[in-house]
């Protein structure tokens, strides 16, 4: 009975993954259209930027919350299996009161199951709380741990931040990341800009990468690349 609601919980939290995934797509594409309209003239740069830094709260909480969706099943399977062996044992140990011991496992299970059905809508409540905007200082810190050589991971678990939103701030801030790949709305972002005219340098330091990167994944694209008079 209670592996059913744990099955249910599972359920629940793919379907909010799903919702949150479409939504970071979506905000993604939305991005994407006011990049070109601001290069075809059509939005002035303060409103550019107005829009961008929307867009850009919400893809945090999004993806803070798609960090914290992963562990919570998890957590909650574990608690469960403690458990039922902690029961288990007693029984073994009681002998005699194995009678009684069926409807003791039965309301503890129950009661777990409250629990974390609470825990869950607690967590859901105040998540929006979870993805404060990234101090200066603490931005700097990371920067200083990532360029001395510490792991993408490491250095978002010490300041506190997921790894993906670290990432992506590190590479607004002008950090070329080791080993890291554009994403795919990156890379539409950066084809947009060098089909308006921008240099492969500038769309580097744009997204955080060096000119060859980009490069090399505009040609993955299919962009047909510009010589250095600026034909195709």
């Amino acid at each position: 009975m209670l592996n059913d609601v744990f099955d249910q919980l599972e359920g629940s939290s793919e379907d909010e993954r799903k919702l949150l995934t479409a939504q970071r797509d979506k905000l993604e594409a939305e991005r994407l259209k006011l990049v070109q309209a601001h290069y075809a003239d059509a939005i002035p740069l303060d409103l550019l930027k107005s829009e961008q830094d929307r867009i850009r709260a919400s893809l945090d909480q999004i993806t803070t919350r798609l960090d914290n969706l992963t562990d919570t099943y998890a957590e909650a399977r574990t608690g469960l299996d403690q458990l039922i062996s902690m029961f288990s044992s007693w029984v073994d140990l009681a002998g005699g009161l194995s009678k009684l011991a069926p409807p003791v496992i039965q309301m503890s299970r129950a009661h777990q199951s409250i629990r974390a059905r609470k825990h869950k809508t607690h967590r859901r409540r105040h998540q929006p709380q979870q993805a404060p905007r990234a101090s200066a200082d603490l931005l700097q810190r990371a920067e200083a741990a990532y360029v001395a050589g510490g792991s993408l991971k490491a250095v978002a678990r010490q300041v506190g931040l997921g790894h993906e939103r670290l990432s992506r701030l590190l590479r607004e801030g002008g950090v070329v990341l080791r080993n890291h790949s554009p994403s795919i709305s990156e890379i539409r972002l950066m084809r947009s800009m060098y089909e308006q005219g921008a240099s492969l340098e500038r769309v580097g330091n744009k997204f955080g990468y060096t000119a060859g990167t980009v490069r090399k994944r505009l040609i993955a694209a299919g962009v047909m690349m510009r010589d250095t008079h600026g034909r195709v």
